[in-house]
């Protein structure tokens, strides 16, 4: 047969005993030679590029593989080699039916490296990724979750997964019974949605939410800040959803400063307890008056109130005190709202009292009516005297 490419040859020297048909067996013509030396030389070209139906489908570096850079590699297994760092620039096509087993020990490469959608295992499960996309860190089990993709840190003692700038530190880890979002270094902790910042954590541990510029008003630290940046709306509002339950607000103090209140940055009273009960405290240090004077005509202020009884719509229950308007000509300051105010829904805006705005009229009063009755007890006694 003649032997019109390089894998038509025999492993046997003496078999070859032609180059294309051209005789170059023992005897063979002289000018034969020239012809078949050509005809080989055409070959080589034809093996090294692939062409004439005579690409190379064969084992590549048993021993010591070339160096050079394969444009296509392909394998249904494993692909093994010792060294490859270094390629021809054209290579010969590679894609043989069964690739020899083993690993590379180093593979580069300069464009995208693409594969199939099975599994890859490396380091024996130091990474790994699962047939569906699941990664697994430490582990060849990542969780897997219907319509969820993945990834899983796993270890004897926990998972620890950590994003830095070198500075930064941010870390998600878990440990025995434990699981911890923190920053590892002294930057503060933040929550946010859509890009906004909405909640975080500081590094001094106070808790600000809607509090972007971390200030806070108050002594120490540790405090839990909600700001509400929508006029009338509460800034904290806590309730029970349970109607059987009567509990809204629940606040535990050992030092018996349960609840400190500020208005524009500025401290103005306290809810404090203790094992006698509770009190309502507000600012009245001497430090923050001035201009203090006796109270005048209080008496007459006490006879133009009008106290009175009532029944409430709610329930029916009895009552008695003020009217929230009527006090309010006599001693506005126990009155907080507007008289017949409503909100933009229509529902009542309701005026709210403070009684103890009423205390020191009533002593003042009180204290007058002492000075009137001594006047009188002494006119009396003159009266006595002289009769």
């Amino acid at each position: 047969m003649s032997k019109d490419k390089i894998s038509d040859y025999s492993a046997t020297a003496n078999s070859n005993t032609d180059i294309a048909g051209i005789n170059i067996d023992e005897g063979c013509a002289p000018s034969g030679i020239n012809n078949a030396i050509r005809t080989l030389m055409k070959q080589l070209k034809d093996f090294q590029q692939g062409t004439n139906s005579d690409s190379f489908n064969g084992p590549v570096g048993t021993t010591t593989p070339a160096a050079g850079a394969f444009t296509t590699l392909s394998a249904s297994s494993t692909v093994s080699g010792t060294g490859f760092s270094n390629y021809l620039a054209s290579p010969p096509a590679i894609g043989g039916t069964a690739a020899a087993a083993g690993s590379f020990t180093n593979l580069s490469y300069t464009g995208t490296l693409t594969g199939g959608t099975g599994v890859v295992n490396l380091g024996s499960g130091q990474f790994y990724k699962d047939a569906s996309g699941n990664v697994g860190i430490g582990t060849s089990s990542p969780t897997n979750i219907a319509g969820y993709k993945s990834v899983t840190v796993s270890s004897t003692t926990g998972g620890w997964l950590e994003v830095t700038n070198g500075t930064v530190r941010g870390a998600l880890q878990n440990g025995s019974g434990d699981v911890t979002l923190e920053t590892r270094s002294a930057h503060p902790l933040i929550f946010g949605i859509n890009g906004s910042e909405k909640v975080r954590i500081d590094s001094s541990g106070n808790l600000l939410v809607n509090n972007t510029s971390g200030s806070v008003t108050g002594p120490g630290t540790g405090q839990a800040v909600i700001a509400c940046s929508t006029s009338g709306k509460f800034a904290l509002a806590i309730t029970n959803t349970n109607a059987s339950g009567a509990y809204g607000l629940g606040i535990n103090s050992q030092t018996g400063e349960n609840i400190y209140l500020y208005y524009q940055g500025t401290y103005k009273g306290l809810v404090s307890t203790s094992s006698g009960g509770t009190t309502y405290g507000t600012t009245s240090d001497y430090r923050l008056k001035e201009d203090v004077q006796p109270m005048q005509n209080a008496l007459e202020k006490v006879i133009a109130l009008k106290p009175c009884t009532y029944k409430w719509k709610e329930d029916g229950s009895d009552g008695q005190g003020f009217i929230a308007h009527e006090l309010a000509e006599v001693c506005p300051q126990a009155v907080v709202g507007e008289k017949d105010a409503v909100d933009e829904n229509g529902n009542i805006k309701p005026q709210n009292i403070d009684t103890s705005f009423l205390v020191a009229t009533l002593t003042a009063a009180i204290q007058e009516l002492k000075a009137e009755l001594d006047a009188a007890l002494a006119d009396i006694a003159t009266l006595k005297g002289q009769a």
